[in-house]
């Protein structure tokens, strides 16, 4: 005949045991909840490096973090995508340094030229994505014209190269350019503030084409000249054409 097990015998053991061995994992598992979302992780200290267009409270409305926030459950990985999704974040970087100290260093785009879109005015970065419209041109920064204007937070294609010709620029000689003008074969030609015209050619070998434009800026100021015509098809044997102006 088979034999009945003792009120606390190994069968009674072996049916109550899963539920011990769950009752203690769940335990476990609040236990480690509560201490992680403790306040002591909360993000007392916050450390914002790298701002220019946008200030602090910007940013962190961009990352959606406070002093609230626990950095021990936080993705830097999605707080970086929230703060991209802004067209002036070229990057950003989110560091912990436990219990409570968060920084974001971002790194941000800025306007090196415009193009005009319907009655306002694209700011362009370098990279060629699209910052904000304007309701007025803004000063020191070289028009493109003869290209599709992208959206806000995008590239175009036509209007790229020229923004990234003025880009590689240093902001003396960028601000003695007026115009630059895209052909339909997407060749480039520059217009000075003082009238000359310069011809760029096809968008290759832009920081040569921008260094030799710098130093012939420079030559015709420092030689009280006026720049007629630059050909900087060539970057490496630049041609210029000068007028020569009273010193005074």
């Amino acid at each position: 005949m088979p034999r009945a097990d003792s009120g606390t015998g190994e069968g009674t053991w072996r049916r109550r045991a899963p539920i011990a061995v769950a009752i203690v994992l769940v335990l476990a598992a609040a236990a480690v909840y509560a201490a992680t979302a403790s306040p002591l992780f909360r993000a007392r200290t916050l450390n914002v490096e790298g701002t220019g267009k946008l200030g602090r409270a910007q940013i962190l409305h961009l990352a959606q973090i406070d002093t609230t926030t626990n950095i021990l459950w936080l993705s830097g990985s999605t707080v970086s995508g929230r703060l991209m999704a802004s067209p002036w974040v070229r990057s950003a970087t989110v560091t912990k340094s436990y219990p409570s100290t968060l920084t974001i260093s971002v790194v941000e785009r800025s306007a090196v030229a415009a193009t005009e879109s319907g009655d306002s005015w694209l700011a362009l970065a370098a990279d060629g994505t699209a910052l904000e419209l304007l309701k007025k041109m803004p000063p020191g920064l070289p028009l493109i014209v003869g290209a599709a204007s992208p959206a806000i937070g995008r590239l175009s294609a036509e209007t790229t190269p020229a923004a990234t010709a003025v880009g590689l620029m240093n902001e003396e000689t960028r601000s003695q350019v007026e115009k630059v003008v895209v052909a339909p074969d997407g060749t480039l030609r520059l217009f000075l503030v003082g009238g000359g015209r310069v011809e760029y050619g096809e968008a290759v070998e832009l920081k040569d084409k921008a260094d030799s434009l710098s130093g012939i800026l420079s030559w015709a100021q420092e030689n009280h000249s006026r720049i007629r015509t630059v050909d900087l098809t060539a970057p490496a044997a630049p041609a210029a054409k000068v007028t020569k102006t009273a010193s005074t």
